[in-house]
């Protein structure tokens, strides 16, 4: 079985087909080499887990900066997504023109 980020399967798309990641292939049994591969080369290059917990992290402190959880809703946003880029923090930690 596969372990991901906690889940015991992973989210699969196939993006040409599927570009709004509507239909999980993740949760069928055919899939489940195909993602094992993914998931081994992905272990290659990084370790998802810690990137995970430094991702949550982040945004949990980027969440507090804005005001915490009823001042990003306040502004339409929702906190279990990616940070949107604007809220006032950059992909390699600097402010944006927005903040």
């Amino acid at each position: 079985m596969i372990r991901y980020m906690g889940y015991e399967q992973c989210q699969l798309f196939d993006l040409g087909k599927d570009p709004e990641e509507n239909y999980d292939l993740g949760s069928l049994l055919k899939y489940r080499p195909v993602a094992a591969k993914l998931n081994r080369d992905l272990e290659k290059i990084c370790d998802p887990e810690a990137l995970n917990e430094a991702s949550q992290k982040a945004q949990q402190e980027l969440i507090e900066s804005k005001g915490g959880f009823p001042a990003v809703l306040a502004k339409g946003l929702t906190p279990y997504s990616a940070v949107p880029k604007g809220l006032g923090i950059g992909p390699h930690g600097e402010e944006t023109e927005n903040a």
